[in-house]
């Protein structure tokens, strides 16, 4: 099942990686790091000790999780493998690929990822999104400055590489 999540629905990091990418032809670094930031940073979906932004379980789920887990929460965490796949890079179901020299592709091979981001009327499950960037109503406060920081983490890259003094704002790459 293909999911396609819109990360930046201002084009805001899309201008700033195209713009950099003019003056350096090689965003691997960058890439790397945002990569890294990204699987850190999800960690925060899997703190909630309630449903957050998310609609809620069903009653008689919440109350057969709570009772197999402890507690009904986090909403996305039932075995683990969710989790790991999008805050562990080591994951066999984790997907982080540097695409080309500017092209960065991260998400989760798990199958059951794309029914919670989605939604199943068909299984009365809606929709719960695994792979947040930071602009969904229903991302972590902790989720919500992603895309301006990875604009921070480019522009500083290639302030560094071209001998710049201090990080450039996006206007000026």
């Amino acid at each position: 099942m293909g999911i396609k999540t819109q990360v930046d629905p201002q084009k805001a990091l899309a201008k700033t990686l195209r713009q950099a990418a003019k003056q350096v032809s090689d965003l691997t670094i960058p890439l790397t790091l945002i990569s890294q930031q990204w699987f850190k940073s999800n960690r925060a979906i899997f703190t909630l000790k309630s449903h957050g932004a998310y609609v809620d379980l069903s009653p008689l789920y919440k109350k057969w999780k709570a009772a197999k887990l402890g507690s009904p929460y986090p909403i996305l965490k039932l075995t683990g493998k969710l989790e790991d796949s999008i805050t562990d890079p080591t994951s066999p179901f984790a997907v982080s690929y540097i695409l080309s020299k500017t092209d960065l592709f991260v998400g989760s091979k798990v199958g059951y990822a794309g029914v919670h981001h989605k939604g199943s009327r068909k299984r009365g499950i809606p929709i719960r999104p695994v792979v947040l960037f930071g602009n969904e109503q229903v991302a972590p406060g902790a989720l919500k400055n992603r895309i301006k920081t990875w604009e921070k983490i480019v522009m500083k890259y290639v302030a560094d590489v071209s001998g710049a003094t201090g990080a450039p704002t996006p206007e000026a790459i």
